[in-house]
């Protein structure tokens, strides 16, 4: 096959053709000058900024950093001071609500003490046993306490998470600390909350009371103070004739009633200083 091919190709050549030998094409002086122009550019001579350029400079990156500590610090002036209304507000309704707990709790305070002044007044006069609807009726309460509890939530937020810096006002927060602060000194004056038992009542019940009309007086129906125990609808049976626990009974009673007396002066000086707080919150974020 080789040798067929180069056959036809030396019948189909002109033997007469003489064969030209490729040539590269010559670059001309101006394809050479712009080849160098183009690798090889220029160097210009280096000529410095004037000292103005340089100093306009500064300025504008000295204004531009300046601005933006500004920017920032407003920004963060504005969440601190709107944290703090926010604190103030819920701070605010939490004392509005203990102004009126601690009012009810005074209220039950006072009438508690003139049930056992009563007492007080039969058992010395020795004329208790014409009265015995009302002496069963306060023995009860000897073992029942009602107490303020203070709605603190708020108050607890701002001391956890360090919040108290938002508040700008130093007497404002001093009257905020002293509130807290007598509340925990008047929470120590109580006894405890609901049920409160000791073996000294227990001996006084057993030793001048029927105890079964006595249990009969315990409501399970009632929802506050005043209905925990029932008025007796029936005559109860009289006390029983024993002078030292007949004196132990009015003991008792005395020291309920000076308890509760004392409460009543703790709490209406919590009011007061509930009340200060509130209208110097008031005075400073003018929620009302």
């Amino acid at each position: 096959m080789k040798k067929r091919s180069s056959i036809i190709y030396l019948i189909m050549a002109d033997p007469t053709e003489k064969e030209t030998p490729f040539k590269i094409p010559e670059k001309t002086n101006n394809e050479e000058a712009n080849l160098n122009m183009e690798v090889h550019p220029p160097k210009l001579p280096h000529q410095p900024k004037p000292w103005k350029e340089y100093f306009l400079e500064f300025i504008m990156l000295f204004l531009a950093v300046t601005l933006g500590f500004f920017a920032e610090n407003i920004r963060e002036r504005y969440i601190e001071n709107h944290r703090a209304e926010e604190y103030m507000h819920s701070l605010y309704d939490d004392l509005k609500i203990d102004t009126n707990t601690i009012q009810r709790t005074i209220n039950e305070k006072i009438w508690i003490q003139a049930r056992y002044d009563s007492v007080q007044n039969l058992l010395l006069a020795r004329t208790h046993n014409q009265y015995t609807a009302l002496l069963y009726y306060a023995e009860r309460y000897l073992s029942i306490n009602d107490i303020f509890t203070s709605q603190d939530i708020t108050y607890q937020q701002l001391r956890s998470s360090g919040s108290f810096r938002y508040i700008k006002n130093v007497s404002l927060y001093k009257e905020i600390a002293n509130y807290y602060n007598l509340y925990q000194r008047y929470v120590q004056t109580e006894p405890g909350f609901g049920l409160v038992r000791d073996k000294e009542i227990e001996e006084l019940e057993l030793k001048l009371f029927n105890v079964p009309q006595l249990q009969k007086l315990n409501s399970k129906e009632g929802k506050i103070f005043y209905t925990v125990i029932s008025r007796p609808d029936f005559n109860p049976d009289p006390l029983k004739a024993d002078n030292e626990y007949l004196d132990r009974f009015y003991l008792q009673v005395s020291e309920a009633s000076l308890r509760a007396h004392y409460n009543e002066g703790m709490l209406k000086w919590l009011k007061e200083s509930a009340t200060d707080v509130l209208k110097k919150i008031n005075e400073e974020y003018h929620f009302e």
